[in-house]
């Protein structure tokens, strides 16, 4: 089955590693504009906890958007549908960093996936603590789920977003005009900002993602349970938004070189299969 698999795995390689170079990598984060367009991985994370690579599987990079997925399984395992009071779970069909919504809407974010949702739901995950106690706590999260303890931060990538984070911070102080953060704007763009510059490779994430396929139950240790009531809080419209914005910042980097590198987990092909549009890129 693996072997299969593999073969499947290095047919999309050579077929879309024609394209890279074509694409430019993102440039509105001077340390993005850095990476190198010519690299370009696969993972396949396998249910007896092989894993299937091609290419570039283990460079590092930076994981931005794709990070809003696990601060959201953990704020949801940590509060509860507590996390729904500062964010919604319906589709935006506007920019992922939109500020329009936030004032009709008395500034609570449509969704959790798009900027200002995943900056109130890393606000919740705080709970009054300090933003480097919050960040540590992501980080410890993310090795755990990876199985891998080298999962670190970019300082680079972090210093860059914060030189940068115009829109992220017009956003924040946006929803704390409104009431809807519970820390200062500053502390919770701290998180923000470190969240998204963790760096992993396709590997690392392959595996890290792999709850999502077992419906919360993580199988790296296989003895560990995880998220065993998460999944249920989440509509089908959320659950869809967490599969397109793997597929956004993944699967897309197959035919659009723009992107650095593809990581995939092993999704059910149900869910992939619906996608949604939680918010479009600008």
């Amino acid at each position: 089955m693996s072997e299969e698999i593999q073969n499947h795995i290095d047919a999309a390689f050579t077929f879309a590693r024609r394209y890279c170079g074509q694409g430019r990598v993102a440039n509105y984060i001077p340390a993005l504009a850095e990476v190198d367009p010519s690299k370009f991985g696969i993972a396949v994370a396998l249910p007896n906890g092989e894993f299937c690579c091609a290419g570039d599987a283990d460079e590092l990079f930076s994981i931005q958007s794709l990070s809003k997925v696990f601060t959201l399984t953990l704020a949801l395992e940590r509060l509860g549908d507590a996390v729904w009071d500062s964010v919604g779970r319906e589709p935006s069909g506007s920019p992922f960093n939109s500020i329009v919504q936030l004032e009709t809407e008395c500034g609570k974010p449509r969704n959790p996936l798009i900027n200002a949702g995943a900056i109130a739901t890393t606000d919740r995950l705080i709970d009054g603590r300090s933003a480097n106690a919050t960040i540590v706590d992501i980080l410890e999260f993310m090795k755990g789920r990876a199985n891998d303890k080298s999962v670190s931060i970019n300082d680079h990538v972090v210093k860059s977003e914060a030189g940068t984070g115009s829109r992220n911070r017009s956003l924040a102080h946006f929803m704390a005009a409104f009431k809807n953060l519970n820390h200062p704007v500053e502390t919770s763009l701290d998180v923000y900002f470190s969240q998204c510059a963790i760096s992993m490779s396709c590997r690392q994430l392959a595996r890290a993602a792999y709850f999502l396929r077992l419906a919360g139950m993580i199988q790296f240790p296989p003895s560990e349970l995880f998220l065993r009531n998460t999944a249920g809080r989440l509509t089908p419209s959320c659950w869809h938004a967490v599969i397109t914005i793997i597929l956004e910042n993944l699967l897309f980097a197959s035919v659009c070189p723009a992107k650095v590198v593809l990581a995939a987990a092993s999704l059910p092909l149900r869910q992939v299969a619906v996608p949604l549009q939680f918010g479009r890129r600008a």
